[in-house]
């Protein structure tokens, strides 16, 4: 009876030492486990993290980018200073283009059948003027005869007539100008109206003009 207790005790100390050995290699493979883990994840990270030739490659693709756009404006900067150098240029040349105008309207009436050389001469060089500025981009706005438009006309004053549509530009008194496309210098002009017409309380009354007037 002893020697049975004695073997069912030695038994059962066999079994707990299994158990505590297998508990044991259990915790053991799991922190093996988590090592591998930890060692997969650093040797991911170095994997992500970007080489010194990477680093490099950027910087020199943002220093390229970075003088690109830099070359692009100095390049847009230069055409601003030398389309408003030219702007200025052509604006102050305008005079001359009027006087040489007012002088080919002023043969026409009263120069007799001996000054037509002269007149031609007139005609030539403002032509050779214009056509020379309009290789800068000038161009004469029309007027005469045009529906009124306030982004290209001036209004001095309103005409009764019967010829011309109300709010049609009748006669032109300085020349407007066009340069790329914008806006050099507005036409003056006078604009037709019918006799009947009246300024609208709201707007201020325009001095109306007479035939003599608008022809000088």
């Amino acid at each position: 009876m002893k020697k049975e207790k004695t073997d069912k005790k030695a038994t059962d100390d066999g079994a707990e030492k299994r158990v505590q050995d297998g508990a044991e290699a259990g915790v053991d493979s799991d922190v093996s486990a988590c090592e591998a883990c930890e060692d997969e994840a650093v040797v991911v990270e170095e994997e992500k993290k970007p080489t010194e030739e990477q680093v490099l490659r950027d910087k020199l693709l943002r220093l390229h980018a970075d003088f690109d756009n830099y070359r692009k404006r100095v390049a847009r900067d230069h055409m601003d200073t030398v389309k408003q150098a030219n702007a200025d240029l052509i604006e102050s040349l305008l005079p001359v283009l009027d006087h040489i105008g007012h002088a080919e309207a002023m043969m026409e009436k009263t120069a007799g059948a001996d000054a037509a050389p002269y007149l031609e001469g007139f005609r030539m060089v403002k032509n050779e003027l214009l056509k020379t500025l309009s290789n800068y981009g000038l161009k004469p706005i029309e007027a005469v005869g045009t529906p009124f438009d306030a982004n290209v006309h001036e209004a001095l004053s309103k005409m009764p007539s019967d010829v011309a549509n109300p709010d049609d530009v009748l006669f032109e008194i300085r020349s407007g100008y066009l340069l790329n496309g914008r806006v050099l210098r507005a036409a003056q002009v006078i604009v037709a109206t019918h006799e009947a017409d009246e300024a609208s309380p709201s707007e201020t009354p325009v001095r109306e003009t007479t035939s003599e007037e608008a022809g000088e």
